[in-house]
């Protein structure tokens, strides 16, 4: 059976997704399908999983499915040096990724606190707050196509000397709208925060722990990333390290690496006899990996270092949506020992399905 698609989200669909002709979400599933399936079987299977809304793949592969933008990554990232060249590069990179419909992490760490003497112009620096000040107002301007608003993830390591503004830049309201900021912490800044090591009064980690947690509870912002977790999990760190993530933090990647995701719909995935239906969501994955892969196919990137990228780790992003709603399904109450079993029975099965598929697809 279908899912039934409620007024507010067809109205959302008309005004984000749907081309001029389109109608109903079968069209929208049609284009995509025709767009990057090969062959009649893969065109159904793709079809049949959109329609249904077995899985959805991100934003721009809906939005542009068929049309000249061929740009269908949502996450990008982008590298910065201490130099107004690069900063410069930064913005305009990130404009016609921005236009496309993606959006842009960068880690702002290396360009110099505010404050500190510049050589060549025997000025005084003005620090990595005010340089994403600039590219907030341009992701204003530009709004992403006209169709979204526009998404960057500003970074800062925690030992930057600038890391106490940085923590509190949204305190103001109106400040920094588009963007989503995270501290980058070291295990070794944990260690210290858990230690109370008070050596050091105005850079010492738990006084800037204390503010972080602070504003958990009054803005959510801004976020941690665990920068050696994520470092450990860098299956090519041959070609460079994690300094970065998505707008919304869930995916890592290198310097001008982009990814495409697609959520799997847990909910539609409940079995009959069983709790979860693990050979419908085994097709569903498997569907989605090969989606994904033939996106990448026929992708070109904003900026051609994107595209040269891409193709050299052809990174995707499987994950999912709907699991509150099937741990509703299945009487199970989200935080508990049996939900979180099924959880990661389910995220483990999908790891698996995913990896296995890469490997033929």
């Amino acid at each position: 059976m279908m899912s039934a698609i409620t007024d507010t989200a067809l109205e959302v669909l008309k005004k984000r997704y749907f081309l001029k002709g389109e109608t109903e979400w079968s069209d929208v599933a049609r284009r995509v399908a025709e767009t990057f399936g090969k062959g009649l079987k893969e065109r159904n299977g793709i079809y049949h999983m959109l329609t249904y809304m077995n899985a959805l793949p991100n934003s721009p592969v809906l939005m542009n499915a068929g049309t000249g933008i061929k740009a269908y990554s949502a996450c990008y990232v982008l590298p910065l040096e201490d130099s107004i060249e690069s900063i410069f590069k930064y913005y305009s990179d990130a404009g016609l990724i921005s236009k496309s419909g993606g959006g842009v992490g960068a880690n702002f760490s290396p360009i110099r606190a505010s404050g500190l003497r510049v050589n060549s112009t025997d000025g005084v620096a003005s620090g990595p707050i005010s340089f994403m000040a600039g590219q907030n107002a341009l992701t204003d301007v530009i709004k992403q196509g006209g169709k979204r608003r526009g998404a960057n993830m500003g970074i800062l390591d925690c030992d930057h000397p600038d890391i106490m503004e940085f923590v509190k830049a949204k305190d103001a309201k109106g400040v920094l709208e588009n963007f989503n900021l995270s501290v980058r912490v070291t295990d070794e800044f944990m260690d210290r925060v858990t230690s109370k090591d008070l050596t050091g009064v105005d850079d010492n980690p738990v006084r800037v722990w204390e503010e972080i947690i602070k504003r958990a509870w009054s803005s959510a912002e801004p976020g941690v990333l665990f920068g050696d977790t994520i470092e450990k999990g860098n299956l090519i760190p041959h070609l460079g390290k994690l300094n970065a993530t998505n707008p919304c933090g869930e995916q890592p990647l290198l310097d001008y690496e982009s990814c495409t995701l697609g959520s799997i719909n847990l909910s539609n995935h409940v079995g009959s006899d069983t709790p979860v239906n693990y050979d419908k969501l085994r097709e569903t994955t498997e569907t989605m990996v090969l989606l994904l892969n033939r996106v990448l196919d026929k992708s070109e990137m904003p900026i051609p270092e994107c595209q040269d990228a891409m193709e050299l780790t052809r990174k995707i992003g499987v994950g999912i949506m709907g699991l509150h709603d099937m741990l509703i399904q299945l009487g199970l109450p989200y935080d508990s020992k049996a939900g979180r079993k099924v959880a990661g029975e389910v995220m483990g099965f999908i790891a698996q399905v995913c990896h296995e598929k890469s490997r033929d697809t």
